[in-house]
């Protein structure tokens, strides 16, 4: 649908997120004491760049920068978790505040992909 995403665009975003920033912004904090955190765009990415990409090579990805990110987030001094950083956008932004959001973006394309999966005809046929 135009200017609507499908399943296979949200997966891939959800794939791509922590490679495309997120360990690199939890480094920072570990490695400085007040980080300047530059705002993700999706507009540095030509309009087709998710549709094109390789389903199965994208969540290989994820799950690999998944990992990586988890083992950074149990690896680190307690001492960065009253690290403020830097970012444009928010007033407070810490590596807390960081995950939370990391995480809450992921339920919200999941969900997307469940209401898209649920509304697809071939699904209302079964039911």
């Amino acid at each position: 649908m135009p200017g609507k995403w499908s399943i296979h665009e949200h997966a891939c975003h959800i794939a791509t997120g922590d490679q495309s920033g997120f360990i690199d912004r939890f480094k920072q904090f570990i490695n400085e004491q007040r980080p300047i955190i530059k705002p993700l765009s999706g507009e540095s990415f030509p309009p087709d760049y998710l549709i094109k990409m390789d389903l199965n090579e994208a969540l290989d990805i994820f799950f690999e920068k998944r990992k990586e990110l988890i083992s950074l987030v149990r690896s680190a001094d307690k001492s960065i978790w009253v690290k403020e950083a830097e970012h444009p956008e928010y007033q407070i932004y810490t590596p807390y505040i960081m995950l939370r959001h990391r995480l809450m973006h992921d339920h919200f394309h999941m969900y997307r992909i469940e209401e898209l999966w649920l509304a697809n005809e071939e699904y209302l046929k079964k039911i």
